[in-house]
Parts: C-alpha cells; sequence; structure tokens
C-alpha cells in the first residue's frame, strides 16, 4: 500500500504593488471632474427652470442670491447676507478687488417680484458690472 501525503496548496498571495497607482489615479479623477463652489448659498431659493442652459463657471465669478421670504428681500453676495439697502456699497467693494472680466451669477427664487431683480440689475450697472448670468435648473423633460 502507498501512502500519499496530501499538499495543502496554498492560494497565492494578492499583489498589492498596483494597488497605490489606482487609487491615486481614481483620487485625480474626482479631483478634476468634481465641482469646486466658491459661495455656500445662505438663502434658500428655488430657481426657476430652463431649457437651453450652459454651465461656465470659472474662478472670480460674484454669486449673488436673491429671495423674497417672510415679506421682506433677502440678499446674498458671496458667502454674507447683505442688506438690500446696503447691496450698492457692497458690490463696489466686491468690484474694487474685481478685473473687467468679473461675471455676476444672479439666482433669485421664482417667488421674487421682478422689480427686484430690475433694481438689483441697475446696482450692477452702476457698479460696473455689466457681464450678468442668470442661474437655472434645468427642465424635466
Amino acid at each position: 500500500m502507498i501512502l500519499r501525503r496530501r499538499h495543502r496548496h496554498s492560494i497565492p498571495q494578492l499583489n498589492t504593488a498596483s494597488l497605490p497607482d489606482l487609487i491615486f489615479t481614481v483620487l485625480f479623477f474626482f479631483m478634476m471632474v468634481a465641482h469646486m463652489r466658491n459661495s455656500n448659498p445662505l438663502v434658500s431659493i428655488e430657481q426657476p427652470t430652463g431649457e437651453q442652459l450652459q454651465s461656465q463657471n470659472r474662478q472670480g465669478d460674484i454669486y449673488l442670491y436673491i429671495a423674497f421670504q417672510n415679506d421682506s428681500l433677502v440678499t446674498q453676495l458671496n458667502n454674507d447676507i447683505v442688506p438690500y439697502d446696503r447691496l450698492p456699497s457692497a458690490l463696489a467693494e466686491a468690484t474694487s478687488d474685481a478685473d473687467e472680466q468679473t461675471t455676476v451669477i444672479l439666482k433669485a427664487d421664482r417667488q421674487t417680484p421682478m422689480r427686484y431683480i430690475q433694481d438689483i440689475k441697475l446696482m450692477l450697472r452702476k457698479a460696473g458690472l455689466h457681464s450678468i448670468k442668470y442661474g437655472a435648473m434645468p427642465t424635466n423633460s
């Protein structure tokens, strides 16, 4: 009778030499694709919808949020809530360190009366900011 010894087959170890390369590649991909926000909205707004929208975000853009809540107008310029009567002076401060290509991104609540938006557009013209983009959400079609 022949006695055979059973050899235990060991499972080869997983090669993790390329794992750091893979992790850094995925990290680099998400860093390139992710949108870095300059200002956090402190004003809750429900944006109007549109069909032909373009996304163009650059460094140095000025974000202006407008909402008509509780029978009063709430405005936010970049990261600061600014009272409506102090908005011209705050715009003058924001434009002092801005260049000629600075764009104002105006995001208004859909319940905001149009007369306030027209007044704010006049304030922007007086401050020398002629490039205005309006924020909207895409329609669900």
